[in-house]
This record gives C-alpha cells, sequence and structure tokens, in this order.
C-alpha cells in the first residue's frame, strides 16, 4: 500500500495525535513496529490504522480515503491480501444512500463500516462489500458455483475467495439498485446465517 505514491503517508505515528511527519516509505515503516496510525493530507486524502496480531486481538489494517475513480482499488485491495496474509477483508464506497436504504440495523451498519475488527462479527459477518475476501477458513461455507455466477470477478487466493459485486467500484454509488441486487444474489451462496438477520426486508 505504501508503495502507492498516492497513498504514501505524510505523517505516522502508533498513538493519537498523529503528527510526526514522514517523507519517504522508509520513514513511515519505521512506525510499523507497533500498532501503526497514518495520515495524508493531499490528494489520495486518507487515514489508517494497523494493528498486529497479538494474544487477546486479531491484526487489522483499516484504511479511509477519498473516493478517486482513476484509481485501482481492486488492485490495492489484493495487494493488502498478499502481504497481510489475511484471512477475511472488504472494499467499498461508502455513500449516502447507502446508508439510507441498508436493510441492516443502525448499529450493523456502523459496525460494518468500522471495518473488519473481530468485535464488529461477533453477531455474525455484517455485509458484502463491493469487492470482498473470505480466507480458506470459510471455504465450506461458500457454494463456489453460485458465487462465480453472481460476482463480477472471482479468483481462488490462498485457498480462499477475492470476488467483486460489479465490473467497478463507481458501480456502488451510480447505480446503488443495481449493485444491491447482484450483492443479495452473491450473499445466497453462503449458507443460512452466515450474515447477520437483516433489520427490515
Amino acid at each position: 500500500m505504501f508503495d502507492r505514491p498516492e497513498l504514501q503517508p505524510e505523517f505516522a505515528g502508533n498513538f493519537e495525535p498523529v503528527d510526526n511527519a514522514v517523507t519517504s516509505i522508509d520513514a513511515a515503516l519505521v512506525f510499523c513496529k507497533q500498532d501503526m496510525f497514518w495520515r495524508r493530507k493531499h490528494s489520495i486524502i486518507s487515514r489508517g490504522m494497523l494493528f498486529h496480531t497479538n494474544p487477546r486481538r486479531a491484526g487489522t489494517v483499516t484504511l479511509e480515503a477519498a473516493f478517486d475513480p482513476s484509481f485501482d482499488w481492486f488492485l490495492l485491495f489484493k495487494g493488502l491480501l498478499g502481504v497481510t496474509r489475511a484471512h477475511y477483508g472488504y472494499l467499498h464506497l461508502v455513500t449516502d444512500e447507502a446508508w439510507d436504504r441498508s436493510h441492516l440495523a443502525p448499529q450493523d451498519l456502523s459496525d460494518f463500516h468500522l471495518g473488519a475488527l473481530a468485535k464488529t462479527l461477533e453477531g455474525g459477518f455484517k455485509e458484502l462489500g463491493w469487492a470482498n475476501y473470505f480466507g480458506s477458513r470459510w471455504k465450506q461455507e461458500i457454494n463456489a458455483i453460485k458465487l462465480a455466477n453472481a460476482a463480477s470477478l472471482m479468483e481462488l487466493v490462498d485457498g480462499g475467495y477475492i470476488f467483486a459485486i460489479t465490473d467497478n467500484i463507481a458501480d456502488v454509488k451510480a447505480d446503488y439498485h443495481s449493485f444491491d441486487v447482484r450483492r443479495r444474489a452473491a450473499k445466497e451462496a453462503f449458507v443460512s446465517g452466515f450474515f447477520c438477520a437483516p433489520a427490515r426486508p
């Protein structure tokens, strides 16, 4: 992620406030030895967090960024899976329409947008993002044929599945209804009860 100039940290630290200016990847990576926070003030404006795995919690990487339709977000997502040895992850474009039309209860929707943190998954997986990765531990709970038919793109990565609901992440904003229909179809590929129950039909 840091090798992409558009996302290289401008400030980094091991706790808030994140105010240590960094001017190179090496300078930013110094902070990676512990839990890390970083941010950018210029395009692409973004902020992120890295929490290492320890006996009390699973490790996580969370990135929030201003949407740039010219950036290859799927390539970034796939690259992050490669360097983090992730078991689960997702990439999503958050829009006002998605908030207004979500089938999730407000707390579940909020948890989904917080990221793939262990505590947000205690009641079951909340939702599918535009792009998703489910590692080998969930392979038996997914009908690969159904998922391949519902998704726009699907690949086997490290024994798990990475897939995108539609061709372009901008579809979430351009035609939310069509995106949501296809997302519901993709969820049918998972065993019953895999996702938490929706708040309303």
